[in-house]
């Protein structure tokens, strides 16, 4: 393979034309030295936070947004917290760029990629559709072009090794979602689940033979895998594993008096939503937060409840889990955070987050990971990265 050229007015990155050679992209060589690491400040007022609560530093110019929407982000064994996300600059100030990219969150940046045209969001580059696109020190992206048939493909980063690689192709040019974790990824199209370890080619292994349902959210750990089966009124959890295949984890089947949605996981404990009942609107009768020591083995989940779940709006993300927490996004500014031991809560500060379209405001959001003291997720607005104290939030509630 022929050496990459140097990327033009960049200098430290080099030219990436692996999957659209007519519209190449670039790279960081030497990402560590090259791109900015990420830095934090205090949240805005607005927050509702006087300490313990901090944001990504913005040092670049920007239109409606310094970054893009979506991102991710993963505890690695050693501790650290590793996060995807994109930097952005569309606005009249040159220059233009998106840069997705994976950092430590108190480290260096371990690779970014690059897609510096004037209008660069002619391609989109997107961060994981399940909030989880990372595992131990790998990474998994995609690109997809918005005006033309170039189908998308899935572009994964290994740590130590900044030149992007193409981990996968798509034939087509339909709307795939997809996660991935440390040992394996997955893609769906509402239709099919397909599954791959990391170098191999996917193999479906859940699609309408098995279901009659809608099949989404595919949301990997290590080599466990699971995602949502169902429709308006039903609601199941179908896992995976390479020695078992797929099989319905907690599933009702087409019982619609019961759900099972939202199933999240750190390896050491899984965190669900369960619903029962159904009122004459529709929505179910009673919902609650369920916990259970990590297992791939259905007939052996230790379920127990932790507390109501406060919102009839449909479960939309898997839960966040880390060190002994969940958190979740039930609602648009409202976030939870729940411990695991005893069912005790908070809820982040909301009163920045007023609506009814929150220009202007700063709201807590989808939630990213959880270590033993500190809660990463999307904090600002319209989107910034924030991390959170535990210590910082005061007193827990007790559970209802």
């Amino acid at each position: 393979m022929a050496a990459d050229l140097p990327c033009p007015n960049w200098e430290g990155f080099l030219t990436w034309d692996d999957w659209a050679p007519d519209m190449p992209f670039c790279y960081a060589g030497d990402p560590a030295n090259t791109v900015a690491a990420v830095e934090w400040e205090p949240c805005d007022p607005l927050a509702g936070m006087a300490s313990g609560c901090r944001q990504m530093k913005v040092s670049w110019p920007y239109d409606f947004a310094p970054f893009s929407s979506v991102s991710s982000a993963f505890v690695e064994a050693s501790g650290s917290v590793v996060l995807a996300f994109t930097r952005v600059n569309v606005s009249d100030r040159p220059p233009n760029f998106l840069m997705p990219m994976v950092a430590e969150a108190d480290g260096v940046v371990r690779a970014a990629i690059l897609d510096a045209r004037q209008h660069a969001k002619i391609y989109a580059w997107s961060q994981s559709s399940s909030i989880r696109g990372l595992g131990e020190g790998r990474a998994l992206l995609q690109i997809k072009s918005e005006f033309s048939d170039q189908a998308p493909a899935l572009v994964g980063l290994y740590n130590g090794a900044s030149r992007p690689f193409v981990e996968h192709g798509f034939s087509d040019n339909n709307s795939w979602g997809f996660g991935a974790a440390t040992d394996i990824w997955g893609t769906w199209d509402s239709n099919r689940i397909l599954i791959a370890a990391w170098g191999e080619e996917p193999q479906e292994v859940w699609g309408p033979e098995q279901s009659g349902y809608q099949l989404t959210r595919f949301v990997p750990f290590g080599n466990f895998g699971t995602w949502h089966e169902g429709n308006a009124t039903h609601s199941n959890v179908i896992a995976w594993t390479p020695e078992d295949g797929a099989y319905p984890f907690i599933s009702y089947g087409d019982d619609d008096t019961r759900g099972a949605d939202g199933l999240g996981t750190d390896g050491v404990d899984l965190v669900w939503v369960q619903s029962e009942g159904r009122l004459p609107n529709g929505d179910y009768a009673q919902r609650d937060i369920m916990t259970s020591s990590f297992t791939t083995d259905p007939t052996a989940l230790d379920a127990r409840r932790l507390r109501s779940y406060p919102s009839s709006l449909g479960v939309l993300r898997a839960m966040v889990v880390g060190c002994g927490y969940a958190s979740y996004s039930y609602e648009p500014g409202r976030v939870l955070l729940v411990r695991l031991a005893d069912g005790y809560w908070w809820e982040l500060p909301s009163t920045g987050c007023t609506g009814p379209n929150f220009t202007g405001d700063f709201c807590f959001e989808e939630p990213y990971a959880i270590t033993c003291d500190e809660l990463f997720l999307q904090g600002g607005m319209p989107f910034n990265i924030a991390r959170v104290e535990i210590a910082a939030l005061g007193l827990p509630n007790p559970p209802d």
